[in-house]
């Protein structure tokens, strides 16, 4: 499946919130994520553009595998994503195939769903908490993505093809 989304930098969560319920969006989930990025010693999958991440999101996990094709005007990749039953042993089976922990980002996430348009309000939490608030707005083509930034105040320039790594180096870490 192709993952098309942008980010929109330094918003204030509270007057998002309120023009996405002003829209009719519904509030999906609300609540902590923690986020652990793998890869092999020598770097293989962040070189090819891939990412393999093991994601809790409340008491959901999931795993997931991404290859970036394009971060012209949004971010498109390839994603495929399953809900995995035991977060744990899904760790260690990761661990068993020679991957390591490359980084974990922990975020408070607010996610709203609105026309198949999905609107997730992130804050980092921990070493990253200084990083402002930020939007991510995912749909299926740019245009869409486009015509709801627009409809919740923030302009095609507010719009980054950026990944929570370029979010990380954007403020000065990684």
């Amino acid at each position: 499946m192709q993952e098309v989304e942008v980010k929109i930098l330094e918003i204030d969560p509270k007057k998002v919130q309120d023009k996405l319920y002003a829209l009719g969006a519904e509030k999906i989930f609300d609540g902590e994520v923690s986020g652990f990025i793998y890869d092999f010693p020598d770097g293989k999958l962040n070189k090819k553009k891939q990412v393999l991440r093991l994601r809790k999101e409340g008491d959901r996990a999931m795993l997931a595998f991404k290859h970036k094709l394009s971060v012209e005007n949004v971010k498109v990749s390839d994603e495929f994503e399953v809900e995995v039953d035991n977060f744990e042993i899904t760790q260690k089976i990761i661990d068993s195939l020679g991957l390591i922990e490359r980084k974990k980002i922990s975020k408070h996430r607010v996610s709203f769903l609105l026309n198949n348009v999905r609107f997730e309000i992130d804050k980092f939490l921990g070493e990253l908490e200084y990083v402002p608030a930020f939007l991510e707005i995912e749909a299926e083509d740019a245009e869409i993505i486009y015509q709801y930034a627009e409809m919740l105040g923030f302009s095609r320039a507010d719009c980054k093809p950026w990944s929570g790594f370029d979010m990380m180096k954007c403020y000065g870490t990684e």
